[in-house]
């Protein structure tokens, strides 16, 4: 590929520095020429996840790079194949303008995470390269000790 990239990991409870968010994350960059290898022990139960580039995502995830990651119990029956349809508004919560949710969530893995939308064009800064509009990020640095 002639153009630098990350891998970016939905579901799957990885190390922040996995996580393939490289603008606010210690993960890397793949420049091109060059590959990395994401380690990550698999503690998730069998399901369906879902994988993107998070580098210059308007353009890499538009044009393909993204897909799924299968995890399988290997004691149940195993089809002959696999067939994928993503649906990109399937895990999107929809918000109108002037309104705002709660979310609620276990902070249990320290890192700084991003928070975004995941309709392409809320995220695009009018399709250029860099990530904004309707992306922030969650910062968790550990448990406070008790007693202080």
């Amino acid at each position: 590929m002639g153009n630098t990239t990350s891998v970016h990991w939905h579901g799957l409870d990885v190390p922040n520095g996995m996580d393939g968010v490289p603008c606010v994350e210690p993960s890397p960059k793949i420049e091109p020429g060059h590959y990395f290898d994401y380690t990550f022990q698999i503690t998730n139960p069998p399901g369906t996840h879902m994988y993107h580039s998070h580098y210059e995502t308007i353009i890499q995830e538009l044009t393909g790079l993204c897909g799924a990651f299968i995890i399988e119990d290997p004691t149940e029956y195993r089809f002959g194949c696999d067939y994928l349809t993503l649906i990109r508004s399937i895990n999107t919560i929809a918000v109108a303008s002037g309104t705002t949710y709660d979310i609620e969530f276990a902070a249990n893995n320290p890192g700084v995470w991003p928070l975004h939308c995941h309709m392409p064009h809320h995220t695009s800064n009018n399709f250029t390269k860099q990530t904004g509009g309707m992306f922030t990020t969650v910062k968790y640095v550990g448990e406070t000790p008790k007693g202080s």
